[in-house]
């Protein structure tokens, strides 16, 4: 696990705000080991090409992931595929932030998200 993320590569700038998502985690899960697990958390940062997540657990880097976004001032929710670039502990917020790049997937939301997060202003209304 890395614990700085590489050097600015983003494409965009970052919009600062918090978010609700949903991640799917294809480990398995004591219970029932053929599911995979669900964990909610936040956005600390989002752009069209990537977000930057608070999470409880960390989590590796080239990892793939199925996001379920739902913006605060919007109805649609975003179903996004997305790869794990970075992970770092954060102390003073006891947990851990995680660098995701957002993929242009078939059958995800991708296009909808670019072009809504595109557009945004960084408020959240």
């Amino acid at each position: 696990m890395s614990n700085d993320p590489s050097p600015e590569r983003r494409r965009a700038p970052r919009i600062h705000r918090q978010e609700s998502v949903s991640i799917q985690l294809l480990l398995p899960c004591l219970e029932r080991p053929d599911a995979p697990r669900v964990v909610t958390c936040e956005t600390a940062d989002i752009s069209p090409h990537g977000l930057r997540l608070l999470l409880s657990e960390p989590v590796e880097p080239e990892r793939i992931l199925d996001l379920c976004i739902e913006l605060d001032d919007d109805p649609q929710r975003f179903l996004l595929t997305a790869e794990t670039r970075w992970c770092r502990r954060n102390d003073r917020l006891s947990c851990y932030e995680v660098g995701l790049f957002i993929h242009d997937s078939e059958g995800t939301d991708y296009r909808e998200w670019f072009e809504r997060v595109s557009t945004a202003d960084g408020s959240t209304e």
